[in-house]
């Protein structure tokens, strides 16, 4: 941990030589995920043309690479930084919510550098934060993480402990981030839907906290502007009173939105993710 921090302390010429060497690493040398990287854009973009897919892919590896030094320099960032490198372009989207004692659900998805996204929002909002995560198996990366997700107020929540946590709060206007478009497991109740060319599976738990919670739902789309500087942008998804079921609605919305927000900058999506190992399950019909 003491080495970790070391390194976050220095400057960002010194770290992006660092994110470069990590790019050359991962592209280059050991060509990680390679393989799963290239079968994803080939389904998500099947109308252009292996060298048009190969420069995606490697604009997905230097995006990779800057998101871990960037990161590891959570651990040292100043506000004024954040401020600077993470800039909500509409608050009032989820500040009118807010002031209204309204809870809010964030959705978003891993796009540019995801770990900023978060703490961006603890920059503008003074409301309880919360921020649902799946535990890491190696406890040294748990207590890392932890550090860096938390360091701006934000809360972090396993999943398995999100309802304790709310009914803990219930009373408190609260703003619950959630990465959406994670691959759901086969236990879990699934939305299909088709998403970037594919069959693809999203996990239901967003819209029924909807219903649950009676609260608003926008989308964050994060955009790269320069190298270690984004924008977010946040779009109104739903709004209470909500009908009962409206969770696929609810997701087919996110799924288009996120779908246009990869369309604009492919490159910054995580494609080493194996987002469809798994296929819808058969109907069966007679």
């Amino acid at each position: 941990m003491f080495f970790i921090r070391l390194l976050s302390k220095l400057p960002w010429s010194i770290l992006y030589k660092i994110s470069d060497f990590l790019f050359f690493l991962t592209y280059r040398l050991l060509s990680y995920r390679k393989k799963v990287v290239s079968e994803n854009l080939a389904h998500a973009f099947p109308e252009r043309s292996e060298r048009e897919r190969e420069a995606i892919a490697k604009g997905f590896y230097a995006n990779l690479a800057d998101v871990i030094v960037e990161t590891i320099k959570t651990l040292t960032l100043t506000e004024k930084e954040l401020q600077e490198r993470a800039i909500v372009l509409n608050p009032e989207v989820m500040g009118q919510h807010a002031k209204a004692g309204r809870s809010v659900i964030i959705l978003t998805q891993h796009q540019c550098n995801w770990e900023w996204m978060s703490i961006a929002f603890t920059q503008y909002f003074d409301e309880l934060q919360l921020a649902v995560y799946q535990k890491l198996k190696s406890n040294f990366s748990e207590h890392l993480m932890q550090q860096i997700r938390s360091r701006f107020g934000t809360v972090m929540v396993e999943r398995k402990t999100l309802m304790r946590k709310l009914a803990m709060h219930r009373k408190e206007v609260k703003l619950i981030g959630l990465m959406s478009d994670q691959r759901p497991r086969q236990s879990q109740p699934t939305y299909w839907t088709t998403f970037l060319n594919m069959p693809t599976g999203f996990v239901t738990g967003a819209g029924k906290l909807t219903e649950s919670l009676d609260c608003a739902v926008v989308f964050a789309e994060m955009r790269r502007v320069k190298r270690g500087y984004y924008e977010i942008s946040l779009k109104p998804l739903a709004l209470p009173p909500h009908e009962k079921d409206m969770a696929e609605e609810l997701l087919e919305k996110f799924a288009r939105e996120a779908e246009q927000a990869i369309i604009r900058q492919p490159s910054n999506w995580l494609w080493s993710h194996k987002r469809w190992k798994h296929q819808p399950p058969k109907t069966t019909t007679g």
